[in-house]
């Protein structure tokens, strides 16, 4: 069977993810990115994530199509944001508004905050990328790098985050 391929907004985030790294998708929806990183085979453990049951349904027949196993290739979680999740090496959190990114920044675990700057946070927000970046840097975030893609009439940001534990300037971003 094909396997699906990504968008360039998927593509360009997957190209930020660390070989080798633990992956945690927040907000998978048909869990597209998991199975993608799961068929390349460079990574650890990958978690696709989602607060509501539909989506997690989705990605379970997303998996079976892509002839993956569940728990095995991807393990499937019901959670609100990272509460829940193991804690990983990278975490991606796409397809959603940059205030309800940020919000799930904000109430991440202490056992996420205690990984420090090795933890990275692959970041898209659909809209409101300043308000995303203004909590970033207030919260001790370092934006270590982002980029715009352009895909049909669209441009999206991705940002490339690390925890570095104290708040900075946001006035030269």
């Amino acid at each position: 069977m094909r396997y699906k391929q990504l968008d360039k907004r998927l593509s360009a985030v997957a190209e930020l993810v660390r070989e080798g790294a633990d992956i945690c998708d927040i907000g998978t929806d048909h869990a597209y990115l998991p199975c993608f990183l799961a068929r390349v085979g460079l990574y650890g453990r990958i978690y696709a994530s989602d607060l509501n049951d539909g989506p997690l349904v989705f990605a379970r027949a997303t998996l079976t199509k892509q002839g993956l196993c569940e728990g095995t290739d991807v393990a499937l979680l019901k959670s609100d944001g990272l509460a829940g999740v193991p804690v990983c090496d990278d975490i991606i959190i796409a397809g959603m508004g940059g205030e309800l990114i940020a919000d799930i920044l904000a109430n991440m675990p202490a056992a996420f905050r205690e990984r420090g700057a090795d933890l990275r946070f692959i970041l898209q927000p659909m809209s409101k990328a300043q308000h995303l970046r203004t909590f970033l840097c207030e919260n001790g975030f370092e934006i270590i790098s982002e980029q715009s893609v352009n895909e049909g009439q669209r441009t999206f940001t991705i940002i490339y985050a690390r925890l570095e534990g104290k708040p900075h300037d946001n006035s030269t971003n």
